[in-house]
């Protein structure tokens, strides 16, 4: 791989960088890269732990005997504070898909809105199509927002796969458990229930950016969609990994 390419792709794709090559050239590629401000670390593809599918985390219960997680269906799954992993915590920068109504030529109304709510996607234009009142603005827009994120891993680092991946987002999160302790913020119950899971999880994994958010301390520019943010928290377990086993460098 030329030089010049091998830098962009590097700062294009910060976490794995899979140029499928032998170790000698992947220390090659380490120096070249490091020479030029990139720092990089080589890490054996066998310390590579897959995510699984994240399911999305919407209520649970931070309980001295077990993390304990509401589904919104189901049982309860009661997890043991062993159990957990690692925990990777991140500013998501992702597009998110909003309908919303338009003035018509009667100047819209309560009506447009409501059937503007309910309706998404294609049904939308194909309702719109059908009610000259809603007027012919666009059916849906997308909107860039920054989320605070947590995944939480359960089962063995050491493993091919985890036997579960679960994520949360800040402001999607009920934070009934925190009783008395439950802020008005979102920002400040997410950082609780932070503290809560390090707290009873003592042998979970804190990936790096996860230790700069319980410090107080910024975590770098927010990473750009959640398939980055996947690959980051699978760099992450393979350096957590390689480093424990002396396999990094």
């Amino acid at each position: 791989m030329h030089r010049v390419d091998a830098m962009s792709r590097a700062r294009k794709r910060p976490y794995i960088f899979d140029a499928n090559c032998t170790m000698q050239q992947a220390q090659t590629l380490r120096l070249a890269l490091n020479g030029h401000g990139v720092t990089s670390v080589v890490v054996p593809m066998d310390y590579f732990t897959e995510l699984g599918a994240s399911h999305m985390l919407n209520n649970a219960n931070c309980l001295p005997e077990c993390f304990e997680i509401e589904p919104l269906t189901g049982d309860e799954l009661k997890v043991d504070w062993q159990d957990i992993a690692m925990i990777g915590y991140g500013r998501v920068k992702h597009r998110r898909r909003r309908v919303r109504g338009s003035t018509g030529a009667d100047g819209g109304g309560p009506m447009a809105t409501l059937a503007a709510g309910m309706v998404a996607g294609h049904a939308y234009a194909q309702y719109r199509a059908s009610n000259p009142m809603l007027g012919s603005g666009r059916a849906a827009q997308e909107k860039m927002e920054v989320v605070d994120c947590l995944d939480i891993f359960i089962g063995y680092i050491e493993e091919d796969v985890f036997a579960a991946h679960f994520r949360m987002l800040a402001n999607k999160f009920y934070y009934d458990y925190l009783g008395d302790r439950k802020q008005q913020s979102s920002a400040a119950n997410f950082r609780l229930f932070v503290e809560d899971i390090i707290g009873f999880a003592t042998r979970t994994i804190l990936t790096g950016k996860t230790r700069l958010f319980v410090a107080g301390q910024p975590s770098g520019k927010p990473i750009e969609g959640f398939k980055m943010f996947d690959e980051y928290n699978r760099w992450s377990v393979a350096i957590g990994r390689a480093r424990a086993e002396g396999a990094a460098t």
